[in-house]
């Protein structure tokens, strides 16, 4: 038999003009809802609106054309078979199964178009969209508490009467500065605890966005921060109640959220994320903290050994001046410091410091203690340790380390020496390297009798960072998929059941086609959300419903195919 080329080209147009049309109608109303909430709390002015509709219009095809894709074959269809074109084509030889052939073809277009959309350009257009929202933190500031809501940025809640906005501050760098009046502050904790509150008559913010000029020292520069100052107000903290004329809390950390959720990379970077989960700035947060925890160890594991073969390890400051100490071990006090004991109780614990002049400068303490600290010196992440020393006597001598002729300089009580460094430097190659390596390092920490709970905290949130990222790729991933394949189905689906069901009412047509396609659709956010909780159990859900929705297909076809 020829191919009906004619038939087939008039009905693809029929469905492509349909399904076109569907979708449309899909994405104005399912735009303007998506619009409406940010537009209503003043984020944005009606012509943002319309920009902003006009941008998140790709994204919602994820939603929309699946829906498009299964009405408009159906409307199509049941409207050739109502007008008798069907009966026509069947007629003259041209089988039913021949006939679905348009929609086959439109079926396998819309659902290859929208894989090649949900992997490409989907989530460039989706983060195009969040950040015509969220880019201008002083307008969402503002906007929120003029309509009296409260505003929660990192561990903060800010709530307050009025605010005005005085623009950039070319004195302090910030983007914005604002003032608020009647403002109630609130600080929680990690578990969400209270950690502190206040009220004041008044408060100044300077708003620093992420990726700014000006970013925050000893944080990552895709990290914006707001810096705030309360005037004239009464503050709780640690069971007190304190009066102040002016209150500096910490800022306020705003972590660039493009870099925190996988919906933003197409399938290809989200590959290059399983590779490189570093890549994520949650990940990296958490792996630079273990490296600096495992660099700690590492340092204060070379200076006990040192003490206890030679009781004296060297030091060596900012400046490359030499620091040498004088004792027989160190211990880790349950503060997290290191407490130094004395070569023999009782005697004094002694340092040797050259000076950059050359001379040398002896102190003898009862106690003394080392304190490690991370610092960011010029982008770099640096490990130091500062030696405090208790009840000290300073003595001057010669620089060649000789005391003869030495005098006592004088007693203090407490004397701090840094920052210091050790030889090896640990950090410098520990920094660099990738998750997989830090949590293969720590396992001789952790992997042992007694596991060292400093370092198992750090490796075990990184493990569950890189976890948790993983299940969040595999969701995403399979959703894509999964939502162009029911695109595709739904297409037959709605071709089938109209032919099956030309002779009903057409209501009840679309809703044997809406049906099983809301299903579909349902199951595989469900699942999505399931895979990213539980992992690759929660596929069975996510592909269950495209499955029942290809069943219900076939049951459909094989009924129209015996004509």
């Amino acid at each position: 038999m020829r191919i009906p080329g004619t038939l087939w080209r008039h009905m693809a147009i029929e469905v492509g003009r349909v399904v076109l049309i569907t979708a449309a109608v899909l994405l104005c109303v399912v735009s303007f809802s998506a619009v409406v909430k940010f537009l209503a709390e003043g984020k944005l002015s009606p012509l943002d609106a319309l920009r902003f509709m006009g941008v998140i219009a790709v994204p919602m095809l994820h939603y929309t054309l699946p829906f498009a894709s299964g009405f408009g074959a159906t409307l199509a269809y049941h409207r050739m078979v109502s007008d008798g074109e069907i009966l026509a084509a069947h007629a003259g030889g041209i089988g039913h199964r021949a006939v679905l052939m348009p929609a086959l073809l439109a079926a396998i277009g819309l659902g290859g178009g929208l894989a090649f959309l949900n992997q490409q350009v989907i989530p460039k257009m989706l983060e195009s969209s969040h950040r015509m929202i969220t880019q201008d933190i002083a307008k969402i500031l503002s906007a929120s508490i003029e309509s009296s809501q409260s505003v929660n940025f990192d561990n903060f809640l800010l709530h307050a009467g009025s605010v005005k906005r005085f623009g950039a501050d070319t004195s302090s760098g910030a983007s914005e500065r604002m003032m608020l009046t009647d403002v109630v502050a609130v600080e929680f904790d990690r578990k969400g605890v209270i950690r502190s509150e206040a009220t004041a008559r008044r408060a100044w913010l300077w708003v620093f966005p992420p990726g700014g000029p000006d970013p925050m020292p000893g944080v990552s520069p895709g990290v914006g921060y707001v810096r705030m100052r309360l005037e004239e107000g009464v503050g709780f903290s640690g069971g007190q109640l304190v009066r102040f004329t002016e209150l500096s809390p910490d800022p306020w950390l705003l972590p660039d959220s493009f870099r925190t959720d996988p919906k933003f990379f197409s399938n290809s970077e989200m590959d290059t994320l399983r590779e490189r989960p570093e890549l994520m700035h949650g990940v990296e947060q958490r792996r630079v903290r273990l490296a600096q925890r495992l660099a700690e160890r590492q340092t204060m594991g070379e200076i006990k050994t040192s003490l206890l073969n030679t009781q004296r390890v060297r030091l060596v400051d900012g400046t490359g001046q030499t620091l040498i100490l004088r004792a027989s071990d160190v211990r880790l006090t349950p503060e997290r410091r290191w407490a130094v004991l004395p070569t023999t109780p009782g005697r004094p614990i002694e340092v040797d410091r050259f000076m950059p002049d050359g001379s040398l400068a002896r102190y003898g303490a009862r106690s003394a203690e080392i304190v490690t600290q991370t610092i960011d010196l010029e982008g770099m992440s640096e490990l130091t340790a500062r030696l405090v020393l208790s009840e000290v006597t300073t003595i001057s001598g010669t620089a060649t380390g000789s005391s003869v002729g030495g005098s006592v300089g004088g007693d203090r009580a407490q004397l701090s020496l840094g920052p210091l460094y050790s030889s090896s430097r640990p950090l410098d190659d520990l920094i660099g390297r990738s998750c997989a390596e830090l949590l293969e390092a720590s396992r001789a920490y952790t992997n042992r009798d007694r596991p060292d709970l400093f370092i198992e905290e750090a490796a075990s949130d990184l493990a569950k960072s890189i976890a948790k990222l993983e299940r969040e790729i595999l969701s995403k991933v399979h959703e894509r998929w999964a939502m162009s394949a029911a695109c595709l189905v739904m297409a037959l689906a709605g071709a089938a059941t109209a032919m099956r069901l030309g002779n009903a009412l057409p209501l009840a047509v679309y809703l044997w086609s809406f049906i099983p396609a809301l299903a579909a659709v349902i199951t595989i956010t469900s699942g999505q959300q399931l895979t990213h909780d539980l992992g690759a159990p929660g596929l069975f859900v996510l592909w269950g419903g495209v499955g029942l929705l290809v069943v219900y297909t076939l049951v459909s076809y094989f009924h129209v195919a015996r004509h």
